[in-house]
């Protein structure tokens, strides 16, 4: 797993009693473009659909899921499925 490493300067302003600290260099975080497949994408309702996650992900190991499946429910992992009851 590819490590992320903080190139961080710490600036520390200390005036009127107040102190800041920052941290100017952020770190470098490859995008990834999620990519999923969903079946069946018609029917009768109620659906349960199945999703996928095919998304590429590079050197990046993915770590967790969070799905939103557009009625307010939401999901985790790599493979979750849901029952929509309402046409949409």
């Amino acid at each position: 797993m590819p490590k992320v490493y903080f190139l961080a300067t710490v600036v520390t302003l200390v005036a009127a009693g107040l102190v800041l600290t920052g941290c100017p260099n952020q770190p470098v975080v490859p995008e990834i473009m999620p990519q999923f497949d969903a079946t069946p994408v018609r029917g009768e309702i109620p659906l349960t659909v199945c999703f996928n996650d095919t998304t590429d992900p590079g050197d990046i190991s993915v770590r967790a899921w969070h799905w939103d499946f557009g009625d307010g429910a939401k999901g985790t992992g790599p493979s979750p499925s849901h029952e929509y009851k309402v046409a949409g």
